[in-house]
């Protein structure tokens, strides 16, 4: 193995040791330097009126679509929250089968290792998906009407206000999409473990077709005892 194959190895494995550790929280970007917005202040203040009002047109329409993905992100956590809800349900109807496991000691391994993974899969999936829709930072536009003194003072003074809210939400977007991004992966994931355990059931149930029968007859059996204890 190379150096750099060596150096992906162990980045893969940090990536999947962080994933697993689905309870952390992604750290916030620091928000805009006070340099960079005199400077572009300056900028602006310095630019012609015709440029000035083309670059508020640009960041109106740059704000609108940072605050649409944000929009999108909570509106894509919430389906992946309903889809996980449904999984959950048809994970909660399976609980019937689990006396086909009792047959052979390896069925009784895979299917409880695979149940662990759906219901890890289904709690992480459900965490980052809420965690992708709370109420976090999210910046808006501000002028104090004091310091309006004229036109271009306002153009240059609105236009930096934009500015510093499109870099400051375009920033902090990133978080609830990497929450968005993870819960994804657990979703696949719990959907692939939930199609493995409905396999294993069924083979469970061919290889020992007598597991099927058991169910009913211990079910009668109760309803029987039942009866007798009432007369």
């Amino acid at each position: 193995m190379t150096t750099d194959q060596a150096r992906f190895s162990r980045a893969a494995f940090v990536d999947f040791s962080q994933l697993m550790k689905f309870w952390g929280r992604i750290p916030l970007p620091p928000t805009t330097p006070q340099a960079e917005i005199d400077h572009y202040r300056a900028e602006m203040a310095a630019a012609p009126a015709k440029v000035r009002l083309a670059a508020l047109d640009a960041m109106v329409h740059q704000y609108d679509e940072v605050k649409a993905d944000l929009n999108s992100t909570r509106g894509s956590a919430g389906a992946l929250l309903a889809a996980t809800g449904v999984i959950s349900g048809v994970v909660a109807l399976t609980a019937g089968f689990t006396p086909l496991f009792q047959s052979r000691s390896w069925v009784v391994f895979v299917g409880l290792l695979l149940t662990a993974v759906v219901v890890y899969c289904a709690v992480a999936t459900t965490f980052l998906a809420i965690r992708a829709q709370q109420v976090d930072f999210w910046g808006q536009a501000e002028l104090d009407p004091s310091e309006l003194k004229d036109a271009a003072t306002y153009e240059t003074e609105f236009a930096t206000a934009l500015y510093v809210t499109w870099r400051d939400n375009l920033q902090r977007l990133r978080n609830p999409v990497g929450y968005l991004r993870d819960a994804q992966v657990f979703f696949r994931a719990l959907v692939v473990a939930l199609g493995l355990l409905v396999l294993v059931t069924i083979g469970a149930s061919v290889l020992n077709p007598t597991a099927v029968h058991t169910i009913p007859s211990q079910s009668q059996h109760s309803t029987h005892r039942n009866h007798d204890i009432r007369r």
